[in-house]
């Protein structure tokens, strides 16, 4: 026979569930970014694909080099350019892009 649970086991087991399951999407996520940064850790920080190459001469003409948050940064001694900030598009958008198809999956899932 299948021991019966206890209202307190169940909320333990739910606590430990959640804990776990956020655990498991930190480290998708982590490993997501890893992944997409690999050729940056490997060849340097250079826009290898297209389309990053394609913002960044767009935004060449339009992206200011001080605003607010540069400045910010610049005081930090923190360099931050254009090609920094296309290069590292990519890996942020790909843990986002995980975390938004665990979502997905976990909301049709309970349907």
């Amino acid at each position: 026979m299948a021991a019966l649970e206890t209202p307190q086991s169940s909320i333990l087991r739910q606590a430990f569930g959640n804990v776990l399951s956020v655990f498991i999407l930190l480290l998708i996520g982590i490993l997501a970014f890893s992944i997409r940064l690999f050729s940056v850790i490997k060849y340097e920080s250079v826009i290898h694909e297209f389309d990053p190459y394609f913002n960044y001469r767009v935004t060449q003409r339009w992206f200011s080099p001080l605003p607010l948050f540069g400045r910010i940064l610049n005081s930090l001694n923190i360099p931050l350019s254009v090609e920094t900030v296309c290069v590292f598009t990519a890996p942020i958008f790909s843990a986002f892009a995980s975390w938004a198809a665990y979502l997905l999956t976990k909301v049709f899932s309970l349907a």
